[in-house]
């Protein structure tokens, strides 16, 4: 595999992963009443919120963008940004097709 398309691959899943931690931690803080990994789940599924979380959760992989800029390590950033975009379609089909407006 070539080390480039290597990188981006791992900015990707950093990029997939990053939001999704800081929804869990929110979820950790938050809603700690519900049953441990079941309750995160019903959490993502069931909530009407869930859009605006994931929008704020992928502000998280700003600071870790930033972090790949300083670093040189423009590939990996370029994953990061192309996460953070399939989060933001999948947020749009959400609001436009599931959430019905």
């Amino acid at each position: 595999m070539n080390p480039n398309t290597k990188q981006l691959l791992i900015g990707l899943a950093a990029g997939l992963v990053t939001p999704f931690a800081g929804l869990f931690v929110y979820w950790l803080f938050n809603w700690t009443h519900m049953s441990f990994i079941p309750g995160f789940f019903n959490f993502l599924h069931d909530r009407r919120m869930i859009a605006a979380h994931l929008s704020l959760a992928c502000i998280l992989n700003l600071p870790l963008f930033y972090l790949l800029i300083n670093k040189d390590r423009y590939k990996m950033a370029q994953g990061i940004i192309l996460g953070t975009l399939l989060y933001a379609f999948y947020i749009f089909y959400y609001k436009l097709v599931l959430a019905g407006g």
